[in-house]
């Protein structure tokens, strides 16, 4: 990849945060999946550095694996043009060294795959043969879908289908609660010491702990210090005991996008409390829909249906593997396709951010 441009960035990334932030708020808002147009999603996910695309008259954004070394990540673009934005995918895929690399497709939906699959098929040689295969990332929250939530919805506690919720919710006293904002000053060392006691219970109970789990805290603190103005969220205190922190930035008008979400579960009904009081603040604030992500577990999933999401989106993690090299392309360049032929377009920018 060393033909990409990009620029050197000094430690606090501010040119890169800057080309990121732009790219984002210009793109076309059309997918599903909130969490493409996230900010604090990709510089959490590319803390070790990734880069802006652009060609076909859309970008994407490739990013190295934050836990595994030669491994990268490729995001599906955001255009309101499938194809174009495939063919971005296949080109950037033609980048890789796949003897010393791994590439993975990131949040790439089945309908997605299945036309990437058909490019190929009917590109008459201008891409490569690639196959992608369905993959697991304990890390990386792909295993079950991304759920939605409609905060009126929870908030109503209205329903059958949450009938559940309404249940647990109900066995927490309001007064035992208490909601502590980012704002504070002591926010981050309790969001902190939240950690070493979630830390601590993982270890000492043997619940599937990676040391890989505690640098996307360390990654999200640090841009809690530097950017506080890209989140929102709030630390839970219950009977004076810190017992868990909710973080989420913001995309288009009417979506919450879960970062982070530690909580005691030992208590019953708090889980289903915060959640339910989390989506009254966001309904209040004009906020329609919070956005719970994917989870590494079928546990953590079970607790997300729960509450009756309006959508769940079937994003998967896909491995890339390529077949069979198209050599008759020169990689400095695009091919793009005209009348079935196939036509050389420059390859625009790369911006490195980290």
């Amino acid at each position: 990849m060393a033909e990409y441009k990009y620029f050197q960035d000094n430690q606090k990334g501010e040119l890169a945060f800057v080309e990121l932030d732009r790219y984002l708020k210009s793109a076309v808002y059309r997918q599903d999946d909130s969490y493409l147009y996230s900010l604090g999603y990709y510089l959490i996910t590319a803390r070790n550095g990734g880069w802006i695309c652009e060609g076909f008259g859309t970008k994407a954004i490739v990013a190295r694996h934050p836990h595994i070394e030669n491994t990268y990540l490729v995001f599906p673009s955001l255009t309101d043009s499938i194809d174009k934005g495939l063919r971005l995918t296949l080109m950037i895929l033609e980048r890789f060294n796949y003897g010393q690399s791994d590439v993975l497709l990131m949040r790439f939906t089945k309908k997605q795959i299945s036309r990437l699959n058909h490019l190929i098929n009917t590109s008459q040689g201008t891409y490569s043969n690639y196959e992608f295969d369905h993959t697991v990332d304990p890390l990386l929250d792909g295993n079950y879908p991304v759920h939605i939530l409609s905060t009126e919805k929870v908030s109503s506690l209205e329903g059958r289908d949450i009938k559940n919720v309404r249940s647990q919710h109900g066995k927490i006293n309001s007064d035992d609660v208490e909601f502590v904002s980012l704002s504070d000053p002591r926010s981050l060392v309790f969001m902190k010491a939240i950690l070493k006691y979630w830390e601590g219970n993982r270890i000492a109970y043997q619940e599937n702990y990676m040391p890989d789990d505690g640098h996307y805290y360390e990654a999200l603190f640090e841009l809690l210090e530097t950017t506080p103005q890209n989140f929102d969220g709030i630390i839970t205190r219950y009977q004076g005991r810190l017992v868990g922190f909710t973080i989420w930035d913001y995309t288009g008008d009417d979506t919450a996008n879960s970062l982070a979400n530690l909580i005691d579960i030992n208590t019953r009904g708090l889980p289903e409390y915060v959640t339910v009081e989390i989506c009254r603040m966001l309904s209040d604030r004009g906020i329609s829909y919070f956005n719970r992500g994917g989870s590494e577990d079928q546990g953590v999933d079970y607790f997300k249906r729960k509450f009756a999401p309006v959508k769940s989106l079937d994003l998967g993690i896909y491995k890339v593997t390529r077949q069979h090299i198209f050599h008759n392309i020169d990689i400095s360049v695009l091919v793009t396709q005209k009348n079935n032929t196939p036509t050389i377009e420059p390859f625009v920018h790369y911006y490195e951010f980290c």
